[in-house]
């Protein structure tokens, strides 16, 4: 008898819980003069109904169904915007209603939230399109600063005119069932930047954006971002599906993205270091990539990459940051580009990265002659000095401490010659692994290994396969070459398994097990 007593108040708890926030207590809009026209702009009625909310204790700010014009309007602790189904916060075309320049806005709030499933439409478009920069239009759809307890659940956001939710400074955040939706060429429409914001729990959601999807930042020293969980997710994006980066003068850490499938994208993760930060003990598992984003078919223009990593300095005065300690394990690629990028700086190398189970599928492969990487703004228009990005490889690796790569396979299926690729080019890269490493090739390579280690130190290659080749299938050059050990590979279908450089000692080259024949 008392254990289903017991049963039967923890099954009341789930179910209040799952109803949402102070269900029992309900402000209608309505009731607060908010016309439901789409045309009489109701900022003040929906602000009296949050304050009248707020002042007897909080609870629910609910909207019926209909369509509200509002200008900005502010959330006060313990009130949760409830929109019903077929109810839609319309946001003003004039930017006069936007004081400050964000629809929704919240400052050193604590309980606070917007639940669905009802709609924003931010009616963005009327701020840029056709319109010639700089834009003068709403910075955000939802700002959220230095709140705590944070509820976004089951939300649509649709047509911004810039970020749709940024969090500053904000701790213990839960995004869940949110869907978000804006035009692709949509200037800066954002979808989720955490920006100095702790404890943050991003699941479920549906992203479509005009710029980056998830957007990771970090303001100042004193403030991480940090403790930040991605999981069960759809990215597209105009730009990076995740960007770490790029204004980042504090620390990114302890991140982990999970079980997300990123299409139709430019850049599928990113890593922008320009401000002297770190982003640490990041990682990524269980992803679906597909860039079929073109980069720009110009001279010096930007490949599609479906991983970025990236250390320099946004000024000449400026401190190099760091990228240590990033993991990624099962890891689906398809690409028409072909290539991926990870490059430190010779006098600041990105630190212990591990891809483990990674499988690139190339269904093309463009001229990468005369590429540069991308930066991440408009600002550097220079070549930068580690530009790697005219490199011809699949995978690009330069400046490195600690790589490994284990169960790598690349399937290259482009029908032409043209424009071909190592499958993997390292450059000044120390304690690197690989093992397990495979390539086919529709048409195989005339020029290029498929291995090729520049200054490689404390390297290792073992249970690396090689097809019917005739060129090399490992190369390794270079004065400061290191320690290369090569342990139970088999190269026996390869008619030149291995080139070793002339200016390398042969103490540097150790062998063993290898099926050579």
């Amino acid at each position: 008898m008392q254990f289903t007593k017991r049963l039967a108040s923890l099954s009341l708890l789930i179910a209040l819980l799952q109803a949402g926030p102070s269900a029992q207590t309900a402000y209608n809009v309505c009731d607060y003069g908010a016309q439901a026209d789409g045309t009489t702009l109701t900022t003040k009625a929906i602000q009296d109904a949050i304050d009248a909310c707020h002042q007897n204790g909080g609870g629910q700010v609910v909207f019926p169904a209909g369509q509200y014009l509002s200008g900005t309007i502010e959330l006060r602790d313990n009130v949760y915007l409830v929109l019903n189904g077929g109810a839609t916060l319309l946001g003003s075309k004039n930017i006069a209603d936007y004081e400050p320049k964000y629809l929704v806005i919240a400052r050193d709030a604590k309980n606070i939230g917007l639940l669905g499933p009802g709609l924003i439409n931010g009616q963005g478009d009327a701020f840029w399109r056709d319109k010639e920069r700089p834009y003068v239009r709403p910075e955000r759809t939802i700002e959220l600063e230095r709140c705590s307890n944070v509820l976004i659940r089951d939300l649509q956001i649709r047509n911004s005119a810039a970020f749709n939710i940024a969090l500053e400074e904000c701790d213990r955040v839960t995004i869940t069932g949110v869907s978000i939706i804006n035009d692709r060429n949509a200037p800066n429409t954002d979808g989720i930047d955490p920006i100095s914001s702790s404890n943050v729990l991003i699941s479920d959601c549906y992203i479509e954006t005009g710029d980056d999807a998830i957007c990771p930042k970090s303001h100042g020293t004193e403030k991480p971002c940090e403790n930040l969980v991605v999981t069960n997710c759809v990215l597209i994006s105009d730009d990076s599906a995740i960007k770490c980066g790029t204004r980042s003068d504090g620390a990114i850490r302890h991140c982990s993205f999970s079980n997300i499938v990123i299409r139709d994208t430019k850049y599928g993760i990113g890593f922008y270091m320009k401000d002297g930060g770190v982003y640490e003990d990041i990682q990524f598992s269980n992803i679906s990539i597909e860039t079929t984003r073109r980069g720009l078919e110009r001279s010096f223009g930007t490949n599609s990459y479906a991983i970025f990593m990236d250390i320099e300095k946004r000024e000449p005065s400026g401190t190099l940051g760091r990228i240590r300690d990033i993991a990624f394990s099962d890891i689906h690629i398809v690409t028409p580009d072909g290539n991926c990028l990870l490059a430190g700086m010779p006098e600041q190398k990105i630190e212990n990265v591990a891809f483990d189970n990674v499988w690139m599928r190339v269904t093309d492969r463009t001229d990468l002659s005369g590429r540069r990487k991308p930066r991440g703004t408009r600002s550097l228009t220079d070549r930068a000095t580690n530009d790697c990005a005219d490199v011809l490889s699949h995978w690009t690796f330069a400046h490195i401490d600690g790589l490994t790569l284990r169960n790598f396979f690349i399937q290259d299926e482009t029908g032409s010659a043209a424009f071909e690729r190592h499958g993997v080019w390292a450059l000044n890269v120390a304690d690197f692994t690989v093992d397990g490493f495979r390539i086919e090739q529709a048409q195989p390579n005339e020029t290029l290994a498929m291995i090729h280690l520049q200054d490689c130190r404390n390297a290792r290659l073992e249970k690396t396969m090689a097809g019917k080749l005739s060129v090399p299938f490992v190369q390794i050059l270079g004065e400061a070459t290191r320690r290369i050990s090569l342990i139970n590979n088999d190269w026996s279908l390869s008619a030149k398994p291995l080139v070793v450089g002339k200016e390398i000692k042969s103490k540097e080259i150790f062998r063993q097990g290898n099926r050579v024949e």
